[in-house]
C-alpha cells in the first residue's frame, strides 16, 4: 500500500504546484501604475463651432500617468486637442535669416485633466472594465506656430466634468491597452472615444 501511496501523492502534489504556476503566471492588473499615451476623436457642440470658427471635432492626444490599486484606478496629464480652423487668417512672417514668407494660423487647445473611479477586474485576470469621472480644463487659440510676434485670437471652448467608461486589456508584459468612451457633462465638448497604451511597473 505504501509503495502504491507514493506515487500517488506525488501525481498529486506535482499538480498542484503546476497550476499553482499556471495562477502565479497570469498577469493580473490588481495593482501597478505607469505613463500612458492616447489618441482619440473629440466632439464639440456644433453651435459653439459655428460660433468660434471652427469644425464640430478634433484630434485628441493626451499624454498622463495613472494607477491601479484592487478596485481603484485613477489618471492625471495633458491634453492637446487639434481643431479644424474655419477662420484661419494669414500673415506675412520674417525667419532669422531675413527670408520672408505667408503662413497660415491653425487653431488648438492645450489643457490638463485629472480622473478616478471603480475598475472590476474580470476572471481572466488580463482584462477589466473601468469608470471613471473627471475634471478637464482647456485654453484653446487661434495663432500662427512658431511665431513669437503675429497675431492670435483667443477662441472660447471650455470642458469640464466628464464621464469616461473603457474596456482595458493587459498582459504580462507590463503594457495595457485600453478603448474608452468619454461623455462630457459641462463645457461644449460632446464626447468621444480614445485609444491608450500604458507601460506599467
Amino acid at each position: 500500500m505504501k509503495k502504491l501511496l507514493i506515487p500517488i501523492a506525488f501525481f498529486v502534489s506535482n499538480s498542484l504546484m503546476a497550476e499553482e504556476n499556471e495562477v502565479q503566471n497570469v498577469f493580473r492588473y490588481d495593482e501597478g501604475q505607469g505613463w500612458f499615451m492616447s489618441v482619440g476623436y473629440t466632439g464639440i457642440d456644433s453651435e459653439t463651432a459655428f460660433w468660434e470658427g471652427i469644425g464640430d471635432s478634433g484630434t485628441s492626444l493626451k499624454l498622463g500617468y495613472g494607477g491601479h490599486t484592487n478596485n481603484f484606478v485613477y489618471g492625471f496629464g495633458m491634453s492637446w486637442i487639434m481643431l479644424s480652423d474655419k477662420n484661419s487668417f494669414s500673415q506675412t512672417v520674417q525667419d532669422n535669416f531675413g527670408n520672408t514668407s505667408t503662413k497660415s494660423s491653425s487653431a488648438d487647445a492645450f489643457g490638463g485633466f485629472g480622473e478616478l473611479g471603480y475598475s472590476y477586474v474580470f476572471d481572466s485576470g488580463n482584462t477589466s472594465f473601468d469608470l471613471l469621472g473627471g475634471f478637464e480644463f482647456v485654453r484653446a487659440e487661434r495663432t500662427i506656430a512658431n511665431c513669437s510676434n503675429c497675431l492670435s485670437e483667443n477662441i472660447n471652448l471650455d470642458s469640464g466634468l466628464y464621464v469616461l467608461s473603457r474596456f482595458t486589456f493587459f498582459n504580462q508584459s507590463g503594457s495595457a491597452f485600453s478603448l474608452g468612451y468619454q461623455k462630457y457633462m459641462t463645457g461644449d465638448f460632446t464626447g468621444g472615444i480614445d485609444f491608450r497604451y500604458t507601460m506599467t511597473y
